[in-house]
């Protein structure tokens, strides 16, 4: 049986609650209560990570949330990845980009971090680019500080409206991407 493991990057703790960086976070919120039959997501101390177990049409989806602070990510990600023996091609990443205007996203696969330090973490833990991500855009006009501050900025009421629309195409982008998989194998 096919597995998928859908990353979702973010800092842990209230402090970085619907902040920038924590896009990923906020999108398997959104898939948890949106697209998937799932359960709550519970604390794995030994995977350094909140896990929820998810289905959709008769497949598995892990959906992780890291613990181990945005720059570390790829730790959490590969020790779970070993748990569950998830293969690279069932890799979901989703985090947030400061190189796309908030209310767009992009996918990519194969690419490298583009400065993304929990990206690049995940990269160096797994020894490879070969996963699928999906970036969701957090910039904003009028954006006066350096992007290290930046993306630990609260959203606004009005910002985070435009990002749960952009979530709304994530269930059929996962979709799709658990129908291939699924197909191929």
């Amino acid at each position: 049986m096919n597995h998928f493991l859908i990353a979702g990057l973010g800092n842990p703790g209230i402090k970085y609650q619907n902040t920038r960086h924590n896009a990923g976070f906020l999108a398997l919120d959104y898939l948890a209560e949106n697209f998937f039959a799932a359960e709550s997501f519970s604390k794995s101390a030994q995977l350094e990570s909140f896990l929820c177990h998810a289905k959709k049409d008769g497949r598995n989806a892990i959906l992780v949330k890291p613990q181990t602070y945005m720059n570390n990510s790829g730790r959490a990600i590969a020790k779970t990845m070993n748990y569950f023996d998830i293969k690279l091609e069932n890799l979901l990443v989703i985090h947030d980009d400061v190189d796309l205007e908030l209310g767009k996203y992009k996918i990519s696969e194969h690419s490298g971090s583009a400065g993304h330090k929990g990206v690049a973490s995940i990269i160096n833990y797994l020894d490879s680019k070969n996963f699928r991500r999906i970036r969701a855009g957090v910039d904003a006009e009028e954006r006066k500080m350096p992007t290290e501050k930046f993306v630990l900025q609260k959203l606004s009421k009005e910002e985070l409206r435009q990002l749960m629309e952009v979530f709304q195409d994530f269930p059929g982008i996962v979709e799709n991407m658990m129908d291939t998989k699924t197909k191929k194998a």
